[in-house]
């Protein structure tokens, strides 16, 4: 508040609310009951305004009246006859404001919401007896069943028509009300819910829960895919947003699993079980079901996929396989065992228990003197040299031929490439079996003196799964020298 001395009298100056719209350069107008009427001017951003606000003195407060035709600033407000305003703008723009009708109109409802097929609706007007009123700014999907302006009071109907791919709204005016028209967009066929949580564990004791929905507007979604154990108690169906409620019954058994679909989207339910019993009729698996191992021996391992209630053991092992861990278990678990050297003089195979299911071994006899073989890792490019020592003999060329012998562990499907390169000798290449059989071999596929298998190109599908051995040694007898060897693996 500011006070000043004028020549005698004091005069008290206070804030009297503020404007809707902040503005300058504007008409104003005191009316014959001490209220104020503004229009027009400018915004702070200097925008032209066309808007009217009325001050209520008794109220203190400041509100949109009406919309006008002129706007910016350069506008008039004068009064006329009856209490009326005239409103003149820039130019020829003259307009007959009359702030009894304006102040007394009333509209019914101020808004609507329409579904995406369209329907009709009806605006109801109250107004003063002799006082005009005109319905504007109706968009191209808003047809009107009744004219459009009227005098006292009336009524305006309209059809609004459905909406194709999206949702729209209009702001319709009528003097100084302004009227919402919203359309919901139509479900669109890809619409998929969002849900939340997207999954949920519960102990085993009875439970409750419940999943909230968001979908568009007009999209309906229903629960399906509901478990015997689990009951909806509210929102098995629904349209837009919406919350399903559930309860799960006491599982007495093994833990339990269940998957909902809401909307086009999955919720996964889980459930713990008391303490886990074995199904009688579970039945183990074991991979590999077999192992083939070279006369030196070694290790291996055997994966064991079981119900996770039951137990197993390892049993009926031969004396020459050891079981260094993992002999028993229960559910999934791998045992961990040893081949020992052979030395009976020829193969040797036995079959032992693993969980119930039959495991086979087979163990090749150890070569003769200097035939040890050597490991074949895959894309490793191994280089060496034939000598004199090497497996005279003892190869599959026979007598009179150096050779070296590599093994390595296949899988059935597995599939790779063998080269042998030598610029010290012309090459020969095998592949043998587990069962120690020639597979494959080859001279000069490998380019020149080289050996590849398969020849050429391409690549060579491991029959079975287990030992593999390929023989490095010459085409013609009793050659030495440097050569390399790359197994690749595809």
């Amino acid at each position: 508040m500011h006070s000043c001395l004028d020549g005698g009298v004091h005069f008290s100056f206070s804030n009297r609310g503020s404007l809707q719209e902040q503005r300058s350069g504007h008409a104003q107008q005191v009316l014959a009951d001490g209220n104020v009427v503004i229009s027009g001017g400018s915004a702070a951003n200097y925008a032209s305004l066309n808007t009217m606000e009325y001050f209520d003195v008794a109220s203190n407060a400041w509100r949109f009246i009406d919309w006008n035709t002129a706007t910016g600033s350069g506008q008039k407000l004068s009064k006329i006859s009856n209490g009326n305003l005239l409103l003149t703008g820039n130019g020829s723009v003259a307009e007959l404001f009359k702030p009894a009708c304006v102040l007394n109109l009333t509209v019914s409802p101020t808004s609507f919401l329409f579904a995406s097929g369209g329907g009709n609706g009806n605006i109801v007007i109250n107004a003063p007896s002799g006082c005009g009123w005109t319905l504007s700014r109706i968009p191209s999907w808003i047809t009107l069943a009744t004219p459009a302006a009227g005098v006292g009071n009336g009524n305006v109907s309209f059809a609004v028509a459905a909406a194709s791919a999206y949702g729209r709204g209009a702001q319709m005016r009528l003097s100084n009300q302004a009227i919402q028209v919203n359309q919901n967009p139509p479900c669109s066929a890809t619409a998929v819910a969002y849900l939340y949580p997207q999954n949920q564990s519960f102990v085993s004791t009875s439970s409750l829960g419940n999943i909230s929905v968001s979908h568009g507007t007009e999209c309906s979604w229903s629960v399906s895919g509901v478990p015997s154990w689990m009951t909806i108690t509210a929102g098995s169906s629904g349209i837009g947003n919406g919350t399903v409620m559930y309860s799960l019954s006491a599982n007495s058994g093994a833990a339990r699993s269940a998957t909902l679909s809401i909307g086009g989207r999955n919720f996964i339910i889980n459930q713990a079980g008391t303490a886990p019993v074995c199904d009688a009729g579970a039945v183990a698996t074991l991979a590999p079901t077999s192992q083939n191992f070279i006369g030196d021996g070694g290790g291996a391992s055997i994966v064991v996929t079981h119900d996770a209630a039951c137990s197993w053991t390892v049993s009926g092992l031969p004396s020459w396989i050891t079981v260094t861990s993992g002999g028993s278990g229960k559910g999934n678990g791998t045992v961990y065992y040893t081949a020992a050297a052979n030395n009976t003089g020829g193969a040797r195979s036995a079959s032992f228990t693993v969980a119930n299911k039959t495991f086979s071994v087979l163990q090749a006899a150890i070569p003769v003197a200097g035939c040890n073989a050597i490991r074949l890792d895959a894309n490793v490019t191994l280089s060496n040299t034939l000598a004199l020592t090497n497996c005279s003999g003892a190869g599959t060329r026979g007598a009179n031929y150096y050779t070296h012998i590599y093994v390595f562990s296949g899988t059935a499907g597995q599939k790779m490439s063998f080269q042998l390169s030598s610029s010290a000798f012309d090459t020969y290449l095998y592949l043998k079996s587990p069962s120690n059989a020639v597979l494959a071999s080859n001279d000069d596929g490998g380019g020149g003196t080289n050996s590849r298998i398969p020849a050429s190109s391409g690549s060579y599908t491991l029959p079975v799964t287990g030992t593999y051995t390929v023989e490095a040694t010459s085409y013609s007898p009793q050659k030495t020298g440097t050569y390399t060897l790359l197994r690749t693996v595809y």
